[in-house]
């Protein structure tokens, strides 16, 4: 399954920054080495039988931040020591072929926990590898011409275990790779499954001339373009890839016209403001991808051109970058739509952030200590500089600068165990479900914030028929689905038992969805995903909420 490949890539990524270890060799307490596991065994290719060497061995329990690791000699065969006993997600991967998950019976049978006693030596463990998949090809540009430099991509469908909600305008990438000087590509390493191929002329690079290294981004000339070559990602067809199996795929880039976008950026004054930074952003997100790298610097007049973008629904924004604590001080947004005409004469004029001032009480005069808790305030979009922070006040009260005008999302950090954020209030808003909308000129308001000791909690099961599911992933999100309520989104793992239990949750309606990692299913079709179970939960209630998985074929 698709959560199975992003949990292991998200895992790829930790090993990379983090050496293979023995645990043997962190203790030197002969008490704690008699306690410790040693678990040994084989990995084969799966088609032939043959041996592999040089696979990675991967023991991961989701709340460590460091897993045991070993690797394959040239039999075969591996050894990992000094194992805390424990259950654990058991791994095998190699380049090449699909990462498999461990199955206690020989390597065959359904996939499960590790789950590790005291002192316990296992051996002839087996993993039998599938060869991974290959989508290979050639881009050209209009003329037929190889087209090189060409960012290449492997996509499926945003999973509602990552975001909380499906968007068939949301994808998640699984490989990437950039054409060479014969265009061609090869999207390697990829398990089973259905995949959106997508094509985008423009890449950065930082070549080097005679010893001197330089930056240099080439712009677009082309449209992004999904297989068959169409633009817009509601078009887009899938390419299935079975185990050991290379498809074929060539797209030949298209002229799209393109047209300008320019203005100029007043300073708080209503003075021309030079070396502002114009960006222009494509609010479809999965386009978003590459049409960030749109900005320009304004010049002494305090206009702007941004040339060669396409049409669509655009955030622009103008900041300064005053580097010291002023940085980002200054700061203009505005929505504008480009069609197939240029789009000239727009005004931007620059305006400090507000100042907000609020108060946090406790429901019913409920005992916290209010210096521990956090505000924080962030802007629409992905720019770090748009969030802002105060720190609470003993009394309660607390003080927010240079918060930009726009739809912000509030969050608040530093709440103990069973506490939850209640309500919101600035004038009429309901900033928790709505955001604080700063754009008017109805802001001269408190932020009222209300927090309570009543938070409850979710416990259950995951199950498939009668069978419970171990180390299957779990997370609550809010139902109907709503981004700015981050405060309602929950993870957890089900123990060696199939249990699960979700604390600190807030009252409301939630959708629970469910996923076993351990599947062997890396099919990424539409129907894949997560099950899930709606369920409403009270003010200081513990509910128990049993989720099951479809079944499936092994």
């Amino acid at each position: 399954m698709r959560e199975l490949r992003l949990f292991l890539i998200a895992i790829t990524l930790m090993l990379a920054t983090c050496p293979a270890r023995d645990l043997a060799q962190k203790s030197t307490d002969p008490a704690v080495k008699l306690k410790t596991c040693t678990v040994q065994g084989m990995v084969v290719a799966s088609a032939t039988g043959e041996p592999l060497k040089s696979v990675r061995l991967v023991l991961i329990d989701p709340e460590q931040s460091e897993p045991a690791q070993g690797f394959t000699d040239s039999s075969g065969h591996f050894v990992i020591s000094g194992v805390p006993a424990g259950a654990y997600h058991f791994r095998a991967s190699k380049l090449g072929y699909v990462e498999q998950a461990y199955h206690p019976n020989d390597g065959d049978g359904s996939a499960r926990l590790l789950v590790l006693e005291p002192g316990e030596k296992l051996d002839k463990v087996l993993f039998r590898l599938n060869r991974a998949g290959v989508i290979a090809g050639r881009i050209t540009d209009e003329n037929g011409d190889p087209a090189a430099r060409v960012l290449v991509e492997a996509l499926v469908p945003t999973n509602a275990m990552t975001f909380g909600s499906r968007s068939r305008f949301q994808m998640d990438r699984i490989q990437q790779v950039v054409t060479d000087d014969l265009g061609e590509y090869r999207l390697y390493d990829l398990p089973p499954g259905s995949y959106y191929v997508a094509v985008t002329d423009f890449v950065g690079q930082g070549p080097t001339l005679r010893g001197l290294e330089y930056n240099l981004w080439r712009t677009a000339n082309h449209p992004r373009l999904y297989y068959p070559g169409v633009t817009d990602s509601g078009e887009a067809q899938k390419v299935r890839v079975t185990a050991g199996e290379e498809r074929h795929i060539n797209v030949s880039l298209r002229v799209e016209k393109f047209v300008t976008v320019s203005g100029r950026v007043f300073d708080p004054g209503g003075k021309p403001a030079s070396q502002i930074v114009v960006s222009l952003e494509l609010r479809d997100a999965m386009a978003g991808l590459f049409q960030r790298g749109l900005a320009k610097l304004t010049d002494a007049q305090g206009k702007f051109e941004i040339k060669k973008v396409m049409p669509g629904s655009y955030k622009i924004s103008a900041y300064n970058r005053v580097q010291g604590a002023d940085d980002n001080r200054y700061w203009a947004e505005q929505r504008i739509e480009v069609s197939e005409d240029n789009v000239a004469g727009l005004l931007l004029q620059l305006s400090g952030g507000l100042e907000l001032s609020g108060k946090i009480a406790a429901v019913g005069g409920s005992k916290l200590d209010l210096q521990s808790l956090t505000v924080t305030l962030a802007g629409d979009g992905d720019d770090s500089a748009a969030e802002v922070s105060a720190e609470v006040r003993k009394e309660g009260t607390f003080t927010v600068t240079q918060v930009r005008r726009t739809t912000n999302r509030l969050q608040l950090s530093g709440l103990p165990e069973g506490w939850y954020l209640r309500a919101v209030v600035f004038g009429t808003q309901n900033v928790l479900d709505e955001g604080l909308n700063l754009a008017g000129e109805d802001i001269n308001h408190s932020l009222e914030i209300t927090v309570s000791p009543g938070a409850g909690q979710f416990e259950g099961f995951v199950l498939r028929g009668t069978d419970r599911i171990s180390g299957a992933k779990i997370k609550a999100v809010p139902e109907p689905a709503n981004s700015l309520r981050q405060d309602r989104v929950f993870d957890a793992w089900a123990d060696e038992r199939g249990h699960f239990i979700i604390k600190n949750v807030p009252p409301g309606s939630y959708r629970l969805l469910a996923v076993d990692v351990e599947s062997d299913n890396s099919d990424n079709s539409d129907d894949s995903d997560p099950q899930s179970v709606v369920a409403v939960l009270a003010e200081d209630e513990s509910k128990t909420v049993h989720i099951k998985l479809s079944e499936t074929k092994e």
